[in-house]
């Protein structure tokens, strides 16, 4: 009898052991899931998973009234000029001088040819690395390296076959009308401030062209090496911060520019501002008019400008 009580007491003493540690094990998972919703659930604190902080352009700043400086340049140029200034982050006109004026565009012209060039490129119904001309001076060349050295070099070895094409001539004409050019003639070859200004605002929306063809254009226009001519010697060469994305077109009789004119996208990449600079000049002795008013605008935007509102 003492023996059947022993092993009733081993078993309840088993049993309890077994139950126990169940209970325990059960417990311990029953906690974990706990903790692990809790974990999802919790905001992320800065640690190694966080992500890494992403920098920003600082926010474009109150508008520029930029009509003081043209108006006071404007009485130190010898000749002829007309100007407009756009800016582009606040999508109106910051300063303007003569802007429906008629001018020649000289080489600028080749901005309307560059921009149907890329357009058809693009919409599949030319290639860009099919033979366009063979010259004297640089040999064979494709469309897309016309389309470059067009904007790059001013290339007139490129230029003056594509507009000699009746077929692109009549697409720069119907591009000059769609844009409500009314100023803008010869496909191009007369135009005033204002229709080149509405031309590069076509331009810096794109939205006929790729990003790739944008980015080339915008290479172009940036990167001018000096080769028979300094590409870059007038508004240009009056900025030492901003970048400028710049066409330039004159006309030199030996004496004075007849003609001398840039149209330019200026960009401070620091103070994230975006401009369109378009001057056009006659009767020139000197493009030195141009540097300085470069000058004079880098200057204002650096320093907010004078007679800045919202």
């Amino acid at each position: 009898m003492k023996r059947a009580a022993s092993k009733n007491w081993i078993y309840l003493l088993v049993t309890f052991f077994v139950a126990f540690s169940v209970t325990l094990v059960t417990a311990k998972f029953i906690r974990s899931l706990f903790i692990i919703q809790d974990q999802e659930n919790a905001p992320l604190e800065e640690s190694n998973l966080a992500p890494e902080p992403v920098a920003e352009l600082p926010a474009t700043s109150n508008f520029i009234n930029l009509q003081p400086i043209i108006d006071d340049w404007i009485t130190t140029v010898p000749g002829q000029a007309g100007v407009m200034i756009y800016d582009l982050d606040h999508d109106q006109i910051a300063a303007s001088y003569n802007p429906d004026q008629v001018f020649g565009a000289a080489s600028i012209y080749k901005m309307f040819f560059v921009y149907d060039g890329y357009q058809q490129i693009d919409a599949g119904l030319d290639q860009g690395a099919k033979p366009f001309v063979t010259t004297s001076d640089k040999g064979p060349l494709t469309l897309s390296a016309c389309l470059d050295l067009m904007v790059r070099e001013s290339y007139n070895g490129c230029a003056d076959p594509m507009r000699a094409d009746s077929t692109r001539y009549a697409r720069v004409e119907s591009l000059i009308n769609t844009l409500g050019l009314t100023n803008t003639t010869s496909a191009g070859l007369y135009s005033t401030p204002a229709d080149l200004t509405a031309l590069y605002r076509h331009y810096w929306a794109h939205s006929e062209l790729s990003d790739d063809s944008w980015s080339k254009i915008q290479d172009s226009m940036l990167h001018q090496p000096e080769t028979t001519y300094d590409w870059r010697q007038g508004l240009p060469a009056g900025f030492r911060i901003a970048e400028v994305y710049d066409k330039v077109g004159w006309s030199w009789n030996e004496r004075s520019w007849d003609i001398y004119d840039d149209a330019a996208f200026v960009v401070f990449p620091e103070l994230n501002r975006h401009y369109i600079v378009v001057i056009m000049t006659s009767g020139l002795p000197t493009y030195q008019p141009l540097v300085d008013l470069g000058a004079l605008l880098e200057s204002a935007v650096l320093s907010g400008g004078t007679g800045s509102q919202n």
